[in-house]
Order: structure tokens, then C-alpha cells, then sequence
């Protein structure tokens, strides 16, 4: 992406993404090129920061909590018309909110790589390059099943509290709000979904969002190692959870039955499904730089993202599409397939995948 000149003559600045699809734990890497200016600067630093960009409902974006800030050079001199060019590979961690769920985009945000420049006695550039993040495949497979029940997305936001029976590397979690299957609709409200991962495994936490936190700390968490995820029927375990958490107690707290803002006005819901399968073989992961660190969190104190719309209204939920890894040898495919969702709704493909459950009465 091209920044073009600074004012006053000064240096242009582009960058350039080796590869803009991603996955947590792998790295996004590429090249910053700089191109002199009318006359000689004196580059203080080039920096390079990756923090999530949310749609704030009037079509602008704001900047949510970074993942990652670190400089990329010191200073030096760019002669007029001098050429510098800079690489860069920052390693993503685990934590890294994704920005995809089954082949589409999860709606009103993105992750971007911001290019700032200091040079001085003149103001930074800055631009963003945005990056597609995929889940890893052990996170696709509960996804996978979570469309099979009948979920449907309805928003995101990012949250500062720490998520319970989990650790946790930084200091915010993406959470994705769903309205619950049909069945449910009239029996529990919004259910929140949170994914954490690390290099040996994977977890995930379920919140319904209109009842009382239990005391049990393990209810809603689910943890498992990257390998046995496929091998996990995690139709029925959902579906085990929200008849338990039919039964909690509904919350008292001012707000508790709706969880989330609402999403802005004017967001389209996702295409309907058709687009290739998003569980390929997983590529090798590359190696990640020795001298590379993760720099600290921005302030983004307790806010939620993206924020309230200014108008009320309630947007259409989004249908997530129902593709699934392909399953591993002994599993066999679903059996007759999966039973369609009400006809408001976009029809679910027939795929294969770990066999579900009969749905709850």
C-alpha cells in the first residue's frame, strides 16, 4: 500500500505483505519500502504496530486494543531521491483475534498493520494494511459444529476482563456473540463465544449472557490439545452446555440480557455459503525470528468494540456457513446430513464432519 509523498517534499513510504492470510502463532511478513524526498531526512524510527480497526457504525474506523508494536530500525539518513528498503517478519501470537469464520468475514472489524514513519521536524505517515486471519484447524472443527447446531453470529467486541479457567497471554479476548439455535430462542438469549490457544493446545469459552456466572469455574471451558480436536464430538458437548445453562439462573444486572452493543447500522450480513471448503491441510509453519518481541498493549481501558449505533434497530444476525474439515480416518460422514433451519434463514450445506447428536427436545 502506497502512502504517498509527505508534506513539503519529504519521503514516500510503501509496504508491501509477503502473504496477507494468516493464521495465530505463524508470522506476517514483508518489506517497508522508503524513497527520498526534494532533500536529505533524518529518519528517527520506523515503526510497525498490528491492532484490530473497528467500523464505528458513521463509515469511519477507530483503532481497538494493538497486539503488537516494535520498532523496526534506527535512525539514519535518507539522502534526497535515496532508496531504503526494510524487511520485517513479526511473529503472531496464539491469542491473535481471527477475522474469519468458515470462509467469511466476521463483520464489523478488521486486523491491521500499521506503517508509522518519524522523521524529523515533520508529522508521521500512517496507513494501514489490512491481514486476513484464519482460525487454526483445531478451532475450525468447533466452529464447524457450532454452525451445526444452528448459532448464528450476530456481533464482535473485544474485552479487557480476563476470561475465567483459562490463561491468558494478553491482556484483552476477542468474544463472538451468537444468538442460540432455534430450539433455544425463547429459552436463553445471546451465548458469548471466546477462543484461547497456545502452541500445545486449544481452549474455548461459552457464556450465556443472560445468566448468573456460576461458581463453578470449569462450566462453559473446554480445553483440549490441537490433535484430539477432530476427534471430539463437539456437537454434543455444546449442546450438553446450554441445556445446563438453561437451568442457571437469569441474571438481575442492568444489560445482562443483551451482553454486547449493538451492532452498527448498515452492516450486510455474510454472503450465503457456496465458497470453497476453509479447512485446507494446514502449511508449515514458518520460522519465527529470534530477535523479534512483543510490544505492550495500547490504552483501551474498558471499552467494548465496535461501539453502540446510533440508531436503534436490531441487525439481522449472520448465518454461519456450515463447512467442515474433512473428517479423519474412522469418522464417517454425518449421517443423512443435517436437518435444514427454519426457512428465515439461509439453507445449511450438507457436509462431513464429527457426527452430532439428535437435537434436544
Amino acid at each position: 500500500m502506497s502512502y504517498g509523498q509527505m508534506a513539503g517534499g519529504g519521503p514516500s513510504v510503501d509496504t508491501i505483505l509477503s502473504e496477507p492470510n494468516c493464521k495465530p502463532g505463524g508470522v506476517v511478513a514483508g518489506k517497508v519500502h522508503l524513497r527520498g524526498g526534494s532533500g536529505p531526512v533524518d529518519v528517527r524510527h520506523v515503526t510497525l504496530a498490528l491492532m484490530p480497526r473497528m467500523q464505528n457504525g458513521y463509515g469511519g474506523e477507530s483503532a481497538g486494543p494493538e497486539v503488537y508494536r516494535g520498532a523496526l530500525t534506527r535512525g539514519f539518513r535518507l539522502d534526497a531521491g535515496g532508496r531504503r528498503d526494510l524487511s520485517f517478519s513479526i511473529p503472531l501470537p496464539y491469542e491473535l483475534p481471527f477475522t474469519t469464520v468458515l470462509g467469511h468475514e466476521l463483520p464489523g472489524f478488521t486486523i491491521g498493520m500499521c506503517t508509522e514513519v518519524d522523521v524529523a521536524g515533520q508529522p508521521d505517515p500512517g496507513d494501514v494494511d489490512p491481514i486476513s486471519v484464519e482460525p487454526l484447524e483445531s478451532q475450525q472443527w468447533v466452529l464447524a459444529s457450532i454452525a451445526r447446531l444452528g448459532f448464528q453470529i450476530t456481533n464482535v467486541t473485544f474485552e479487557s476482563s480476563k476470561l475465567r479457567g483459562v490463561s491468558q497471554q494478553l491482556p484483552f479476548h476477542q468474544e463472538i456473540h451468537l444468538n442460540p439455535p432455534t430450539s433455544y430462542e425463547d429459552r436463553i438469549d445471546k451465548v458469548g463465544l471466546a477462543f484461547i490457544a497456545s502452541p500445545r493446545g486449544m481452549a474455548f469459552v461459552l457464556r450465556a449472557e443472560d445468566r448468573d456466572t456460576p461458581q463453578d469455574q470449569s462450566f462453559g471451558v473446554f480445553k483440549v490439545p490441537h490433535a484430539e480436536a477432530a476427534e471430539t464430538d463437539w456437537s454434543s458437548k455444546i449442546g450438553q452446555w446450554l441445556e445446563a445453562a438453561v437451568a442457571l439462573p437469569r441474571s438481575s444486572r442492568p444489560g445482562s440480557s443483551s451482553g454486547a452493543p449493538t451492532p452498527p447500522p448498515g452492516q450486510a450480513p455474510l454472503p450465503p455459503p457456496g465458497s470453497p471448503s476453509p479447512f485446507p491441510p494446514p502449511p508449515p509453519a514458518p520460522p519465527r525470528p529470534a530477535a523479534a518481541s512483543y510490544g505492550g498493549p495500547g490504552e483501551y481501558g474498558n471499552a467494548q468494540y465496535p461501539p453502540p449505533a446510533p440508531a436503534p434497530g436490531r441487525q439481522q444476525p449472520t448465518p454461519m456457513a456450515a463447512s467442515a474439515p474433512t473428517p479423519p480416518p474412522g469418522h464417517g460422514g454425518a449421517p443423512g446430513g443435517f436437518p435444514p433451519p427454519p426457512p428465515a434463514h439461509s439453507p445449511m450445506p450438507a457436509h462431513s464432519g464429527p457426527p452430532p447428536p439428535p437435537p434436544p427436545p
